[in-house]
């Protein structure tokens, strides 16, 4: 059995797939992690840059 190739992306949060458009935009991320570490990036989404 071979083991995915994933990249960490902070502590407990994995990628192991993305795809950018012409612009170099990000239009699909596959994202692994616990459901804590998945809350914790989609709150962090949502937050203002300043």
């Amino acid at each position: 059995m071979q083991t995915p190739n994933l990249i960490a992306l902070s502590d407990g949060l994995y990628m192991d797939a993305f795809v950018q458009d012409n612009h170099g935009d990000v239009i699909f991320l596959s994202l692994w992690a616990r459901d804590g570490d998945m809350q914790h990036f989609f709150a962090a989404l949502t937050l203002p840059i300043s």
